[in-house]
């Protein structure tokens, strides 16, 4: 009786036992998935403020419907604590104690100049000189 899974592609092994089937399933495995959600190249960056300012932002961004709607990505090559998962995240800035604010990531210049332009709307005070940046991947 043959099982789906020791033949993924429906035919039993060659001679050489285990090998053809390992073969298959590592590149059932290694394919990219279709649902796959994308990384975005495209962030927005908020400004630079101190500590305080910068979580009571993320705070006041985080609440607003306008924004909760927007579709974020994961960020490409983005490493930072809660970043690839968040969508208003900060990042410290280094030998300062401030911290950058982020809104992000996005697919497109178009879809994060969309964002960027929902959130002008809101006219949160600090908001005004944000602006769109392109993610280098390196």
């Amino acid at each position: 009786e043959q099982s789906l899974l020791k033949y993924p592609d429906g035919n039993p092994p060659a001679a050489q036992e285990g090998q053809k089937p390992q073969q298959s399933l590592n590149s059932f495995a290694n394919r990219p998935q279709q649902t796959a959600e994308k990384e975005g190249l495209f962030i927005i960056k908020v400004g630079t403020f101190s500590e305080d300012r910068a979580r009571e932002l993320q705070g006041i961004l985080e609440s607003r419907p306008e924004m909760q709607e927007l579709r974020t990505l994961k960020c490409k090559s983005v490493s930072s604590d809660g970043a690839l998962h968040q969508s208003i995240f900060r990042t410290e800035v280094q030998d300062a104690r401030l911290q950058n604010l982020f809104f992000g990531c996005f697919s497109t210049v178009d879809t994060a100049g969309e964002a960027l332009e929902e959130l002008s709307k809101l006219n949160i005070a600090g908001t005004g000189s944000a602006r769109v940046f392109e993610i280098d991947g390196k």
